[in-house]
């Protein structure tokens, strides 16, 4: 599946939810363990600079990159897992970072995979959410058509920060 498919389901998604709000969605998980979302979901987590962060396994993308075919391992791997219900999301690493002011926060470092299953999760329920809480207010728009009707594609890059910021100025 690619990206354009997986916008357009995002969207059906999204329409759905704003037709018919008090209806469930069905068939949800077929998305996220699909290998086409993962993929994305990989390329996402990829893009983002903490992808050279190790959580408690000590796996980075560096070290996914390292192995033969380890993108697409890695993808078929977590989807026959989800597929079999075997997937655990592991411990979380905790470190804590420096504040401006002396004292130290905590910050908590999923693994690479569960970073992965993370963003593909995002990537499937975000369009549905969007609908039900997120309106803007300037125009009376929904959220979503506003953004996509810019020409953005955010829904597919889960870590862009700030994206709320440019949604609200369109």
């Amino acid at each position: 599946m690619d990206t354009a498919q997986i916008l357009k389901i995002q969207k059906e998604l999204a329409q759905r939810t704003l037709e018919y709000p008090a209806q469930r969605h069905k068939r949800l998980y077929r998305l996220v363990r699909d290998a086409g979302w993962l993929r994305s979901g990989l390329n996402a987590v990829f893009t983002n600079r903490g992808s050279h962060t190790p959580g408690l396994d000590g796996v980075t993308k560096q070290h996914v990159d390292g192995r033969q075919k380890g993108r697409e391992r890695l993808v078929q791997e977590l989807g026959k897992e989800l597929l079999s219900g075997e997937y655990r999301p592991q411990p979380v690493k905790r470190v804590y970072i420096p504040k401006a002011n002396g004292k130290l926060r905590p910050l908590g470092i999923a693994t690479l995979r569960d970073r992965v299953v993370q963003a593909t999760l995002k990537m499937v329920l975000e369009p549905i959410y969007l609908m039900y809480f997120c309106t803007n207010l300037m125009t009376g728009m929904y959220a979503l058509t506003a953004y996509v009707q810019s020409g953005h594609t955010w829904l597919l890059h889960p870590y862009n920060i700030g994206a709320e910021k440019r949604l609200a100025a369109h």
